[in-house]
């Protein structure tokens, strides 16, 4: 089984052990008039309790494909723009480190672009270095290029990166 089959294989779980959760619902409790319906079955007391011992196997299926797949991730090594980390770090990267980098960059890159138009708005000097800097010169302490470039790695590595892990998902084997 691969990845993306664990994947789905935990979607259908989950959707089984729903069904068999509003069925356990369903047959909680019943008054004593009226006649069981899983009578032929042992009882309504029986067949909850196979149904609970039911979801219980597949709850720990679940947990079994999870792990397994946790550990493929934790072995398998993917390089995006020339970044090799495991599966797993790309995943934590893209869910907990991408977003927020990005959107750190970028508003420095912004911050930049504003002082820049305000300057020259105002006819003061920019320059990258205060060796360079005269008494009322904006001084840049960033590299713009490099910060680009940052920019541009990291859309790069995100536009990447799914497909990367699409295409491992679809071939490592649990």
């Amino acid at each position: 089984m691969t990845i993306t089959e664990g994947l789905q294989e935990i979607k259908t779980l989950m959707k089984r052990i729903e069904k068999k959760r509003e069925f356990v619902k369903g047959y909680l409790w019943r008054m004593n008039q009226i006649r069981d319906p899983h009578e032929a079955h042992g009882g309504s007391q029986e067949v909850v309790r196979k149904e609970r011992q039911a979801i219980k196997d597949l709850e720990d299926n679940i947990v079994d494909l999870r792990r397994r797949i946790a550990e493929a991730n934790a072995k398998t090594q993917v390089t995006v723009s020339g970044i090799t980390k495991t599966i797993a770090d790309w995943i934590i990267w893209r869910r907990e480190i991408a977003s927020p980098r990005k959107r750190f960059l970028e508003a420095m890159y912004s911050r930049i672009q504003s002082a820049r138009e305000q300057a020259t708005q105002k006819g003061i000097q920019i320059v990258n270095s205060e060796l360079q800097a005269g008494g009322g010169d904006l001084i840049i302490n960033v590299n713009e290029k490099d910060l680009a470039f940052e920019i541009e790695k990291t859309e790069d590595i995100l536009s990447t990166l799914d497909g990367q892990l699409s295409m491992k998902n679809a071939t490592i084997s649990i």
